[in-house]
């Protein structure tokens, strides 16, 4: 079967930085071509859904700063010293913002921070929805990243498969629909991970649990270091059966 060939767009400033990018399903959102420049075209969800998927982050930074510029005629990624150039360059208003203005700042931001990587989220959880009852999640254009407070803490969740959310199917509790982003932490004895309901867990790594404060290793007869489980208990609770006290 062959696979459909999908382009991707972008849309610069005079300066060449990228301010927008459409195509593969969404390419219909294009009224005027002659403002897009194609810079790609190839198959699979990279090129099908490019608006979240062909970046490796998001188009702008947490203060709507162009991140990409085109080089050639490929897209590159803006040097720091160039970023920061744009922001001293800002002229600071002597007036109050204008709160039109500020909110769609912030839903710009909101709605950039959706398609950043695992890393990435971590560093600006402040972004993110919290989870909510009969709300639809991981559709086109749905949120894809949700917090949950856990243990006096934001917690993130990526969502595994497109739903409507109702009681009882809280992230922690559905492992099968969300994923718990982990910290940025290495898994070593000296630097454990801390353990949330619904997370995937990594044979090899420890975890520390919030309930007992105690840290586990997660450890499995027949399977090997690096191989993943995603579980919607702590440690503590299957102790013999997936982690063994460090």
């Amino acid at each position: 079967m062959n696979e459909t060939t999908y382009s991707v767009y972008v849309k610069v400033d005079s300066d060449g930085n990228i301010l927008s990018c459409e195509g593969g399903i969404t390419q219909s959102n294009i009224q005027d071509l002659s403002e897009w420049i194609k810079i790609d075209e190839g198959t699979g969800v990279t090129y099908e859904y490019c608006q979240s998927n062909y970046f490796l982050k998001s188009l702008y930074t947490i203060d709507a700063i162009p991140r990409y510029k085109l080089q050639d005629g490929k897209p590159v990624e803006r040097t720091e010293e160039e970023i920061q150039a744009d922001r001293d360059s800002i002229i600071p208003s002597p007036v109050s913002p204008d709160p039109a203005s500020m909110t769609a700042v912030v839903a710009l931001a909101q709605m950039q921070a959706q398609a950043l990587p695992d890393a990435q989220a971590l560093t600006v959880p402040v972004l993110y929805p919290y989870w909510s009852c009969g709300t639809a999640y991981g559709g086109e254009g749905e949120p894809q990243i949700v917090r949950r407070p856990v243990d006096g803490r934001d917690q993130l969740y990526r969502v595994k498969q497109p739903h409507t959310s109702q009681t009882g199917w809280e992230p922690e509790n559905v492992p099968a629909m969300w994923t718990a982003i982990n910290q940025a932490n290495t898994g070593t004895a000296d630097d454990p991970i801390p353990a949330v309901r619904g997370m995937e867990y990594v044979y090899g790594k420890h975890y520390h649990d919030p309930e007992d404060g105690q840290i586990y290793l997660c450890k499995r007869t027949g399977e090997s270091d690096g191989g993943t489980v995603t579980l919607q208990f702590l440690p503590h609770e299957l102790v013999g059966h997936y982690f063994e006290a460090a």
